[in-house]
């Protein structure tokens, strides 16, 4: 609450806004994309959203781990980030699993 800020030093912080992924495409992902793909591949669908966040955006090495870690966080992206995303997987799963994903237009999303 800033009232009890009142006559102490503060910090204050800006930094441009970035729209997140929306609802819609939200559900998309995990309800279908995700949902078909962990099933199709066998997976449980933490493993495929990380693997396929991983393929689509790149990872890197980390040393002191060991483990090949992805470039970027879902959560992070932003809603023209996760489109493309979206787009990518549409393509990979046609492309690489055979495997056809309804569009968001096409697939009822709850």
């Amino acid at each position: 609450e800033v009232k009890k800020l009142s006559g102490k030093r503060v910090d204050v912080t800006v930094k441009q806004h970035r729209d997140k992924r929306s609802d819609r495409q939200n559900r998309w992902w995990w309800g279908v994309a995700v949902e078909l793909l962990a099933d199709e591949c066998g997976y449980d669908r933490e493993s495929m959203h990380y693997a396929l966040v991983a393929k689509c955006f790149g990872t890197t090495h980390d040393e002191r781990s060991g483990l090949d870690v992805p470039n970027v966080r879902s959560s992070r992206l932003t809603t023209k980030q996760f489109s493309e995303l979206m787009e990518w997987v549409v393509v990979f799963a046609a492309t690489e699993l055979n495997v056809r994903l309804p569009l968001p237009d096409e697939a009822e999303v709850a």
